[in-house]
């Protein structure tokens, strides 16, 4: 199997800490209040606030601490009753009211087994109202995301996430958070999933998208799964929606490692990335120049060569890279290009097969009016059989035809053409040319 690059992360998910007592989400819910007496006379109407039905057993027990608390406004001292309350609370009424205590104190000595203590009250509880159960289930989530214990993170965040909670100041929401937490237990392809599913969360809204950086992150991912039709989809859409200067380079590199493509196939690949300005490491160009393109496309691997030691990629000490061109150009000087002789073979062309092959030379010496008409009448002739494999070659020239066509500044009828492309090999190459037409369409013009 070929070896994959990875990328470096660009985004850093485990710097997405959260703080479980942020007062983002603290501020809705019910704070312990002192008893109150009644006042002589006329009776002060007090706002509404949910109050749970509790024990005189329970409130001979949690009141004293209460009216300690909020008077000295000692939570460590108020903790060391924690256990007593606790002991106390046999309702469903006793257990809500001791968790919202116990929370508030927890969070204030920033002890998070006593929150954990407090939030399993409040969520067994069967008066805590729904909206507050909600927060609960993700704070629950949050300890143990911060906690590294990325299982019980899992859990309790898409418990939240399925009541309906909303984490609208996160990138990407929650489901961003279920991905690394997913991500970081190795569970690859339900990271994935999330991750998707945080691209469209980030969308909402109110809500807040994802970085551009994120797609580095999922691409990272995508690799691990091994699966090509995930990696194909994320590679893609880090070109796409991040679309930074080693994008390109990175995408169609591993694309050459992990699809399944044949020789054709992978001269069309080096081919876009040359045009793309891709061709930046030397198994790029080992990639481009094997034996049988030698054969077939002599002049064209002389110039990949020539431009990959212009810019010092590869160099003339590399003695493969070396020994390559001297047989190149040894050939070249045997039997040199001719553009007359082109275009009699073109005119010549009396097969399908013919003219296809006129227009595979034409294209190859980047003579693109030339392979365009090649090419469209060979697909008007026909019978495109290969004469050694007997293979149809039909789909190989719709594709050289449509690459012809956008290189000759017919952004619409290559658009067409890439997208009605289905051998699964060229279909792979396709969708990125088709990224790469958009991107073009929506580059400003250049100055005059």
């Amino acid at each position: 199997m070929k070896s994959v690059s990875r990328f470096a992360l660009a985004f850093a998910v485990s710097s997405m800490s959260l703080v479980a007592a942020s007062s983002a989400w603290a501020a809705d819910e019910a704070k312990p209040e002192k008893p109150k007496k009644e006042k002589k006379g006329k009776k002060e109407e007090a706002p509404a606030q949910f109050k749970a039905e509790t024990t005189k057993a329970f409130d001979a027990v949690y009141n004293p601490v209460v009216e300690v608390y909020l008077k000295t406004k000692d939570p460590i001292a108020a903790s060391a009753s924690w256990d007593t309350i606790k002991a106390a609370a046999t309702t469903d009424g006793d257990k809500y009211t001791a968790g919202i205590l116990g929370r508030q104190i927890a969070r204030e000595i920033k002890d998070s087994a006593m929150e954990v203590a407090a939030l399993d009250m409040l969520l067994a509880s069967t008066v805590t109202p729904a909206d507050q159960r909600t927060q609960y289930a993700f704070s629950k989530g949050a300890i143990a995301y911060d906690a590294k214990d990325y299982p019980t993170a899992e859990t309790w965040l898409i418990k939240a996430q399925e009541m309906g909670f909303k984490a609208n100041t996160q990138p990407g929401g929650l489901e961003a958070l279920i991905g690394n937490a997913l991500n970081f237990q190795k569970k690859n392809v339900e990271a994935l999933e999330w991750y998707a599913r945080a691209i469209d969360a980030g969308k909402a809204p109110g809500a807040t998208p994802v970085e551009p950086a994120f797609y580095g992150t999922i691409a990272n991912v995508a690799l691990n799964t091994r699966q090509f039709p995930l990696i194909h989809q994320w590679l893609q859409n880090l070109v796409k929606y991040r679309n930074q200067p080693n994008d390109w380079p990175e995408a169609l590199r591993n694309t050459y490692a992990t699809a399944d493509l044949d020789t054709q196939e992978t001269l069309d690949l080096m081919r876009l990335a040359r045009v793309s300005n891709a061709m930046t490491q030397g198994q790029n160009y080992s990639a481009y120049v094997n034996e049988t393109m030698i054969a077939l496309y002599p002049t064209e691997m002389s110039t990949v060569l020539s431009e990959g030691f212009a810019s010092k990629t590869i160099t003339p000490q590399n003695l493969t890279f070396k020994e390559l061109k001297e047989e190149i150009d040894a050939k070249l000087a045997s039997d040199p290009f001719s553009l007359a002789t082109l275009e009699k073979d073109i005119a010549d062309a009396k097969t399908g097969s013919d003219s296809a092959f006129a227009g595979d030379i034409a294209l190859s010496v980047g003579e693109y009016s030339r392979a365009k008409s090649a090419y469209e009448a060979a697909l008007t002739k026909g019978g495109l059989i290969g004469p050694k494999d007997g293979k149809d070659f039909t789909e190989r020239t719709k594709f050289r035809l449509a690459v012809a066509k956008a290189m000759t500044g017919d952004a619409a009828g290559a658009r067409a053409g890439f997208t009605a492309i289905q051998q699964p090999g060229y279909r792979i190459i396709a969708d990125y040319w088709l990224i790469r037409l958009d991107q073009q369409a929506a580059a400003p013009a250049p100055a005059a």
